[in-house]
Parts: structure tokens; C-alpha cells; sequence
């Protein structure tokens, strides 16, 4: 069985991909996606809050004026 501690990590990182792929799914790769939702969480955010800006300055492709 699973630890609260793990359980509340896992739901989180579940909550970013979900956030991402809602947001970029359609126009950016999944390993970017990935790539970005790992990064946040090593960083130690907590909260979803300020992710899609995130995603947006740093691995965004597809972004006007790119």
C-alpha cells in the first residue's frame, strides 16, 4: 500500500500532465509536456498555480513570436 506522502506526489504529477496536455496537447510533443511537468515538481512547487506560464517561457514551441 502506498504512503500519503507518495500518493499526494503521484496525484500531483497527475494534475500537471493533466493541466499540460488540456492546454498543449494538441500543439506541443508529449515529451516536452513531460519534460516540463518533471522540471516543476523538482523544483518543488506544490501547487499547480503559475505552471502554464512556466510551460509557456521555457518549452513552448509554438508560441507567437518564436
Amino acid at each position: 500500500m502506498m504512503n500519503d506522502s507518495v500518493s499526494r506526489d503521484l496525484n500531483f504529477r497527475a494534475q500537471c500532465l493533466n493541466l499540460l496536455m488540456r492546454k498543449f496537447g494538441d500543439t506541443s510533443s508529449p515529451k516536452n509536456i513531460y519534460e516540463c511537468a518533471n522540471e516543476w515538481i523538482e523544483k518543488g512547487n506544490k501547487i499547480t498555480h503559475g505552471l502554464v506560464s512556466y510551460y509557456n517561457t521555457y518549452y513552448n514551441e509554438n508560441k507567437e513570436g518564436s
